[in-house]
């Protein structure tokens, strides 16, 4: 309905979920089996393998599901982590957003001008945790079954959600979805 809200009596509740399977997803038993793989030397600038707003590089392709760097380079210059935006150190990665984050300046745009290694992978400590949880979240206001109880003077309140959190927004945008509910 254009007010978010969902009709039950008028049709059949639908969603979709764009998805592409992963290689390594056994179709004949249902089974996945996540892999990770390390990458070494592999170079970035805004457009090859990242995209740079200033001081934020956000990873492309394969590489926005890097978990762990084990080194990093700009213009040359060994960059050391942070463990919070606020720290001390050149970069900082946000797992959870899939970006990388330049401490107190902002990346260089010259061609290929970083140079990084470490591991990548859904089966990795990364962010498969933050898609579970989208996805749950997703699915749960489609289907309209996500209930609040809300308690009044008066008595209780029962409230349907229909939408999402922003962050799990986010995170299904990382991967390349959208959410829309009006599917």
């Amino acid at each position: 309905m254009p007010d978010g809200t969902i009709n039950y009596e008028g049709q059949e509740i639908l969603f979709e979920l764009a998805w592409n399977k992963p290689a390594d997803y056994d179709l004949e038993t249902g089974i996945a089996d996540p892999t990770t793989e390390t990458f070494t030397d592999v170079l970035f600038s805004h457009g090859v393998n990242c995209e740079i707003y200033g001081e934020e590089l956000f990873f492309t392709g394969k590489y926005r599901d890097i978990y762990s760097i084990s080194s990093i380079t700009e213009l040359g210059i060994s960059l050391s982590a942070a463990t919070s935006y606020t720290g001390v150190g050149g970069y900082y990665l946000d797992l959870k957003l899939g970006k990388l984050v330049r401490i107190g300046q902002v990346w260089s745009c010259q061609q290929l001008a970083i140079k990084a290694s470490g591991s990548l992978g859904i089966g990795g400590s990364g962010g498969a945790e933050d898609l579970k949880e989208a996805i749950i979240e997703m699915v749960a206001a489609k289907s309209g079954l996500w209930k609040n109880n809300i308690q009044t003077e008066n008595g209780t309140i029962q409230n349907t959600r229909v939408n999402i959190s922003d962050y799990a927004k986010a995170v299904l945008a990382s991967y390349g979805f959208t959410w829309r509910k009006d599917l």
